[in-house]
C-alpha cells in the first residue's frame, strides 16, 4: 500500500480549516463565557448573552459546513487511512487478537 494520504482538493482542504476555525471559536466562546460567569463584571448579563450568542453562531456555521461540503468524508478517509497505515506497523501476534470484522473494515473489504 502506497504511504501518502487520500488526495484532498484544495476546497474539501478549506471546508476542514473553516471547521477547525469554527470548533476553536466555539471554545473560546465558552471559555469567555465561563470567565464572565466566574468573575460576575457589572454588566454581565449583557456579556454573557453575548458569548452565548458568539458560541451559537459559531456552532451553526460549524453545522452548515459539515452539511453542504464532503469534509467529514475526507476526514473519516484519512482516519481510516491512518488506522489502516496503523494495522500494517502492528507486530503480528498483536494484529491477531483484533476481531476478523474490524480488520476488514479498516483494510476496507467489507
Amino acid at each position: 500500500m502506497k504511504n501518502t494520504l487520500p488526495n484532498v482538493n484544495s476546497a474539501t482542504r478549506a471546508s476542514v480549516c473553516l471547521m477547525v476555525l469554527a470548533t476553536a471559536s466555539m471554545a473560546v466562546f465558552l471559555l469567555a463565557y465561563g470567565v464572565i460567569r466566574h468573575f460576575k463584571p457589572v454588566h454581565a448579563f449583557w456579556f454573557e448573552i453575548g458569548a452565548l450568542g458568539g458560541f451559537l453562531l459559531s456552532m451553526l456555521l460549524w453545522l452548515l459546513v459539515a452539511v453542504a461540503t464532503p469534509a467529514p468524508l475526507v476526514v473519516k478517509d484519512v482516519a481510516l487511512f491512518g488506522a489502516r497505515v496503523g494495522l500494517e506497523k502492528l507486530p503480528e501476534e498483536i494484529r491477531d487478537r483484533i476481531p476478523e470484522d474490524l480488520r476488514l473494515k479498516i483494510s476496507g473489504q467489507s
